[in-house]
């Protein structure tokens, strides 16, 4: 916070200018999730808004992750077509 002279440092993104309201939070750059570190390089000051903005797409970006994995490792049917024996499909004689 010192460092950063109690401002928010968040960036926009379409003018490149820096936030600088009065920081209320101290933010990892990178989380510890993605092996960010507590060195004063991976620290900045925000404030509440951009701190809360950021916390929740970290988090939107995780549970999609482990929703697409769970999904990619739930095992796919087969199409009927492609059943090795394809005896047990047929229906049976009259």
């Amino acid at each position: 916070m010192k460092r950063d002279g109690g401002r928010c440092q968040w960036v926009r993104a379409d003018t490149h200018r820096k936030c600088l309201q009065p920081a209320t939070d101290v933010d990892h750059i990178l989380n510890d999730a993605a092996g960010g570190t507590d060195d004063d390089t991976n620290l900045r000051a925000l404030c509440t808004t951009h701190h809360r903005w950021k916390s929740s797409h970290e988090g939107g970006q995780a549970s999609g992750a482990a929703r697409r994995a769970k999904r990619d490792a739930a095992p796919k049917p087969l199409h009927p077509g492609l059943v090795a024996d394809k005896r047990e499909l047929e229906p049976p004689p009259f």
